[in-house]
């Protein structure tokens, strides 16, 4: 059937590479888009995170300030020699009492001058003598007896800590008329020599002392600011939303965005940005957070105009690789249309072409190829007469063997007869291309053929031992696999040897393998006649089938594998054994091609 045009819409060459470079355009320019645009919203929140991160460092060392401020002033409580001897008093009298009231009160008046009292509600000290000393305008709404259920000068004693402080919980006051949340500092307090225990500080601290610090802070794009204590409950929120909850029920879980100090919090608000900034000395957190959404907004713009350039990027890359596709695939066309011809049977036609690149190459190599054809064409039929002759020179010989058989069967002549019935199942079975396998069966009866007419050659000058299992006899081998190794035996290795000479032709079957050896008695060989005898490629002269040792082991390993081949081992003077392996294959039909010959002869 006559082929359709070489360079339709579809299948030309030309349509194909501009296609698939359109298509690699246009991938790789929308993996960089996709790229540009991750990176530019990457830059954007790196941007937008680093200002953040300045901003709440800035607010995490106000706070570090304020709880200092508030340590100080417990310093000052702890130094003082006043109140130091006022607490080791014991068993005070009632005007005692009153007097120590008295000036305790007028210790702190002196010492409240600071602005930070403002934001303490209520200082109170606990003597172990049993006597408590109150400072501050929420210490009548105190309650003691829930301070002191605390037991936190046991918990400071134990622990060894200087002060310690709680975060944020609900104020200990009597009887509130709305809940109160505060956070507490407690502190213990010693002799003027500092040894011995005399009581213990507790100082309350207003959360709205961070929100009056942190009310100049400016955030931008909807940021928010969570403050929270050393056990993440919220003290202070930057919307007034939120205050004194769990931050993780606020946030969610945060999932690490990179190396860098920055998490993404996906929750029903929506995902954030979010950064954090501990401060060290209470663990307590300054968290930062800011809408995704907010970030990715201006990347709209990104997209719109990568997507413009690319489109304007692209139609000029049509138009200009159209082109030059047309000019370069125009020679190609025309190379085609000629070996067109060709297949409607113009044998003697050329294509002239200048060019010096690939296509100026591939046509001088059609080119090439024409005149090639043209010699072969011409020496086809001698070479067919040449291969008929190669056919009937084989039968004649055969059909003369056949009229010199019966000659010699009239004369009585049997052991003419005989060779003649060897030489003739040889030859035929030489003539029957019947593929390169056989059954070890047939290959070890055309071995006792072959080694039947070298006997009467050397007089029975050497003798042949067969030790074949009979489960070998049906499995598969390569036809000439035993008489090449037979045939240097005998030239290479009995017919040098003085005296009688012997040959072991042995074949087993073990392991899924075929074992096959010939050891012969005769004059041995180097390792580098073995050398040889396996890797060069010696005129045949004087043998059967024409094949060599190296031939044979190189056919064993292009069809079984390099595992399997021939190995030799020898010794000079002595012996020579060939050793061959092949992989077990019995036959799952009767070899076609069956001798008719031999049959006839063996009726006979």
């Amino acid at each position: 059937m006559k082929k359709t045009r070489f360079f339709s819409i579809r299948k030309s060459i030309r349509n194909r590479i501009f296609y698939s470079s359109m298509l690699i355009m246009t991938l790789l320019a929308f993996a960089l888009s996709v790229r540009s645009y991750q990176v530019s919203v990457n830059i954007l929140q790196e941007k937008v995170s680093d200002t953040l991160l300045e901003t709440l460092g800035y607010v995490g060392n106000s706070v570090e300030r304020v709880l200092l401020q508030v340590e100080q002033v417990s310093d000052f409580i702890f130094t003082n020699v006043n109140i130091r001897r006022i607490l080791e008093k014991k068993e005070l009298t009632e005007s005692e009492r009153l007097e120590n009231v008295d000036r305790m009160d007028e210790i702190l008046t002196n010492y409240s001058m600071s602005s930070i009292f403002n934001f303490i509600p209520a200082i109170r000290i606990f003597g172990k003598n049993g006597e408590e000393y109150s400072f501050g305008k929420e210490v009548y709404e105190l309650d003691s007896k829930k301070i002191k259920e605390l037991d936190m000068d046991k918990v400071l004693e134990a622990t060894n800590a200087p002060l310690m402080w709680t975060g944020i919980h609900e104020a200990f006051l009597q009887q509130p008329f709305q809940k109160k949340y505060t956070i507490s500092l407690f502190r213990l307090i010693k002799d003027e020599k500092y040894n011995e225990i005399t009581g213990f500080l507790y100082m309350s601290l207003e959360p709205a002392l961070f929100e009056s610090m942190l009310k100049e802070v400016n955030l931008q794009n909807k940021s928010e600011i969570y403050i929270t204590d050393n056990e993440d409950r919220i003290i202070f929120h930057s919307e007034q939303k939120n205050q004194y909850a769990d931050i993780k029920s606020v946030l969610g879980s945060l999932q690490k965005k990179d190396e860098s100090d920055v998490y993404i919090s996906d929750n029903i608000g929506g995902s954030k940005l979010v950064s954090i900034y501990t401060i060290e000395p209470y663990n307590w957190k300054v968290y930062g957070t800011i809408p995704v959404d907010t970030l990715i907004s201006d990347s709209d713009k990104i997209i719109i105009n990568s997507f413009v350039i690319f489109a304007l990027i692209f139609i000029l890359a049509c138009i200009v690789w159209y082109f030059i596709l047309t000019k370069i695939t125009k020679p190609l066309k025309e190379l085609a249309n000629t070996m067109s011809s060709v297949d409607e049977g113009n044998m003697y036609v050329k294509y002239e072409s200048e060019r010096e690149d690939e296509i100026g190459l591939v046509a001088n190599s059609f080119n090439y190829m024409m005149d090639k054809m043209h010699n072969l064409f011409d020496n086809l039929l001698d070479e067919q007469y040449k291969v008929l002759q190669s056919q009937i020179n084989p039968h004649f010989l055969y059909n003369t063997l056949n009229s010199i058989r019966w000659m010699a069967i009239i004369h009585g002549a049997n052991n003419i007869k005989d060779v003649i019935d060897a030489l003739s199942r040889l030859i035929m079975k030489s003539m029957n291309n019947n593929g390169q396998f056989t059954t070890v069966d047939e290959e070890i009866s055309s071995l006792k053929d072959y080694i039947y007419i070298q006997k009467i050659r050397y007089n029975n000058s050497f003798d042949v031992e067969f030790n074949i299992d009979n489960e070998v006899l049906k499995c598969e081998c390569i036809r000439f696999i035993l008489q090449p190794q037979v045939e240097n035996a005998i030239f290479h290795g009995l017919e040098p040897k003085e005296g009688f000479g012997l040959i072991r032709v042995t074949a087993r079957l073990k392991e899924e393998h075929i074992y096959f050896e010939i050891w012969d008695n005769g004059v041995g060989m180097s390792e580098e006649q073995i050398f040889s005898l396996l890797t060069e490629e010696k005129e045949k002269d004087r043998g059967l089938s024409g094949i060599g040792v190296r031939n044979v082991n190189e056919r064993i390993k292009m069809i079984y594998g390099k595992q399997y081949g021939i190995q030799i081992t020898s010794r000079i003077g002595e012996y020579t054994c060939v050793k061959i392996t092949i992989p077990n294959k019995i036959k799952s039909m009767e070899l076609a091609g069956t001798d008719e010959f031999s049959k006839e002869e063996k009726d006979v």
